[in-house]
């Protein structure tokens, strides 16, 4: 993505959208890799485009809740729990995208 000369807002699309592809594909085996990758593709959005703001928010929250998952740890994170309550306190995150993480934290405390 840096090598291509590309508008911020293609290269932050691109990889937000990479983001969310791969964590689809984190399993116990490839956890750590698949964390480096989507990191690394969460760095190229730009933070100055605040329609991204949640995106990120909401990735690095999936992580979370991924990372509790594969240790079998039924307990929600304090780490989830802050990015949980930075999502729904934060006018610039859509109400869609607050919702689906609501849902999903709900589904989280009561499984």
């Amino acid at each position: 993505l840096n090598q291509k000369n590309l508008n911020s807002i293609y290269v932050s699309a691109i990889a937000t959208h990479a983001s969310y592809s791969f964590l689809d594909k984190i399993n116990k085996d490839n956890e750590k890799d698949i964390v480096i990758k989507v990191n690394n593709f969460l760095s190229f959005i730009d933070s100055s485009l605040e329609f991204y703001e949640g995106f990120i928010l909401e990735i690095q929250y999936l992580l979370s809740i991924i990372k509790q998952d594969n240790n079998n740890d039924s307990l929600i994170y304090d780490e989830t729990q802050k990015l949980y309550q930075e999502i729904i306190d934060n006018d610039k995150v859509s109400a869609l995208l607050k919702e689906r993480v609501k849902t999903i934290h709900e589904s989280q405390k009561y499984k």
